[in-house]
């Protein structure tokens, strides 16, 4: 009942605020519908609330469902920056639900109320109230609004919650074939892969132990490596997902944390969500099991490194191990002020989805 009121009360302020929103004047969404960006494969545009939720990244994960990765044409496919699950997913619920707009927000907001679940009990033993503690940042998280929309982030939160949820009860098996589900839906997916070895740290002496979880590490790869293998059969390039992404100025290097800061390109909140998120997880050292604190730490640099804050607040909206960090550093009536804010800034990450500003 808490993580099903929990749920309930977030949806109804995603919702509500992302409908105020798509009452405004949307002038850039309409240029897009009426084909001049480029967006005819979307289909017909919807003619009820349901065109409220369409906003950019649902641009081309309904293309992709609908009729699959651009061809080799000599282009640049950036589609092919959005991995396979989350569309393979759409594409499979889309008979029976009659379209791809629907099926999308259903398997969100499905799997976001899921992860939420398994997030209530996270970790074994007496711990329900950090547990609570845990789904309650996890809903109300400044960027959770696109926990519901056609966005990857409840599909992936999902299987990273139920891959952490495996590790901490050594089921290595479940987590290595959650870790492979997790990495075929967004790159940092890897983060289960990262858990798996850390955890083995301890053990590093028992030769048999350590081999296990390598092995379960590389099967939590397989998701990447299967659309790795995809993209050089089609693409004649296993990284084109990564080279794409200069489309939205972003490129991958061990100084793009400096260039991400120093660039000065990005709205005030996107610092905000960096820093918070970088001082959280520098808490946790020492404080929080080191595979979770791992896995934070890579679910924030990965993005920084390449060189841009951009979708900063979303992406750590969905840091799930930063997010089960906090949990144990704030209690009581801070942790109240903390919820209280989050509300409010989820509130106004849904209004101005609605109403089309970016989220990079």
């Amino acid at each position: 009942m808490h993580v099903a009121a929990w749920w309930l009360l977030t949806r109804l302020v995603v919702f509500s605020f992302t409908v105020l929103g798509g009452l405004t004047p949307r002038a850039r969404i309409d240029r897009m519908w009426a084909g001049q960006g480029g967006l005819e494969q979307m289909g017909p545009k919807p003619d009820n609330w349901l065109e409220f939720f369409i906003r950019w990244d649902v641009f081309h994960y309904v293309p992709i469902a609908r009729l699959g990765y651009p061809a080799a044409d000599g282009t640049l496919p950036i589609d092919t920056a959005f991995f396979p699950l989350f569309p393979l997913l759409i594409r499979a619920l889309t008979p029976l639900l009659g379209s791809e707009h629907i099926a999308g927000m259903c398997i969100s907001n499905v799997c976001s109320l899921g992860a939420a679940y398994v997030l209530a009990s996270l970790h074994p033993g007496d711990s329900r109230d950090l547990d609570r503690r845990i789904v309650i940042l996890f809903l109300a998280a400044p960027a959770a609004n696109f926990l519901s929309y056609t966005y990857t982030e409840g599909l992936f939160a999902l299987l990273l919650a139920g891959a952490m949820w495996m590790l901490y009860r050594q089921h290595l098996v479940g987590a290595a074939l959650l870790g492979a589900l997790a990495t075929g839906t967004r790159t940092t997916g890897i983060a289960v892969p990262l858990m798996i070895m850390v955890a083995a740290w301890p053990h590093r002496h028992d030769r048999m132990r350590v081999l296990k979880h390598t092995v379960a590490a590389a099967v939590g790869c397989g998701g990447l490596l299967a659309y790795s293998a995809f993209c050089w059969n089609k693409y004649g390039n296993p990284f084109i997902f990564m080279d794409v992404q200069q489309h939205w100025q972003r490129k991958l290097s061990l100084l793009g944390p400096f260039k991400a800061f120093l660039n000065f390109n990005a709205d005030p909140d996107f610092y905000l969500a960096a820093v918070v998120a970088l001082w959280v997880s520098y808490k946790m050292v020492r404080r929080v099991d080191p595979p979770t604190t791992a896995a934070s730490w890579m679910m924030i640099m990965l993005p920084l490194s390449s060189g841009t804050l951009g979708s900063m607040v979303r992406y750590q909206s969905n840091n799930l191990p930063m997010l089960a960090g906090a949990a144990q550093l704030v209690e009581g009536r801070a942790f109240k002020w903390v919820v209280a804010v989050c509300l409010t800034l989820l509130a106004y990450s849904s209004y101005r989805y609605g109403a089309g500003f970016p989220n990079y």
